[in-house]
């Protein structure tokens, strides 16, 4: 009765094609092993064949496993199968969860006062080396993949963004005497008027 590690080899399959190319990267925590074993000593016996393969996704969410699923082929007990995903809900992050430095942020509001933030919610999918359990004469070969959610901020003084907005006035301001010079002063007018204007405004960043 052992667990044991395997690594991925070059012909090995990946049931998570929604995620391009997933690294494979370090194992699981010595304590999810351990249960995952006493997961196959309890229900093995109850198997009806010798060999199996089995992936689940671990989805974790602000350091906690938040969901257990199992992919592809599954175990002819659903009591095992079972076990199995209790165990791996009990992982931790391990370093899985992306740097914040690294991530790129597309746009939110945080409800703080004083306090604008850039939110963004980055998904990356990690493959952990597969794991070997037996027991009762079964093997067991168990994939996991880790889907690490994270959420990048990056926060922004109020003061900064009210100066922003009074430079942006003062631009448009501008704009539109110098477009009112060279539009209207012609007989031109909309829409020729409303594309300068614009034009105006995108070369100094504020639209």
């Amino acid at each position: 009765m052992a667990a044991c590690w395997v690594p991925m080899g070059c012909g090995a399959s990946d049931e998570y094609a929604a995620v391009r190319a997933p690294p494979t990267e370090g194992s699981l925590p010595a304590s999810t092993v351990r249960a995952l074993q006493a997961c196959a000593e309890k229900h093995a016996g109850r198997l009806g064949r010798h060999a199996y393969e089995i992936d689940f996704q671990v989805e974790l969410t602000d350091n906690q496993v938040s969901k257990v699923r199992p992919k592809g082929p599954r175990l002819d007990d659903a009591g095992l199968e079972q076990c199995m995903m209790a165990a791996l809900r009990t992982i931790a992050d391990a370093g899985y969860t992306p740097n914040p430095d690294a991530l790129i942020s597309r746009g939110g509001l945080l409800p703080a006062r004083g306090l604008l933030a850039n939110v963004s919610v980055i998904s990356q999918l990690i493959r952990l080396a597969p794991l070997v359990v037996s027991a009762s004469g079964v093997t067991i070969v168990v994939g996991v993949a880790v889907l690490v959610v994270a959420a990048a901020v990056s926060y922004k003084d109020a003061a900064d963004e009210e100066a922003e907005k009074e430079r942006c006035k003062k631009v448009k301001q501008g704009c539109i005497e110098s477009c009112a010079d060279t539009i209207l002063d012609q007989g031109i007018h909309e829409p020729h008027f409303t594309r300068c204007l614009r034009a105006c405004m995108e070369k100094a960043n504020c639209l």
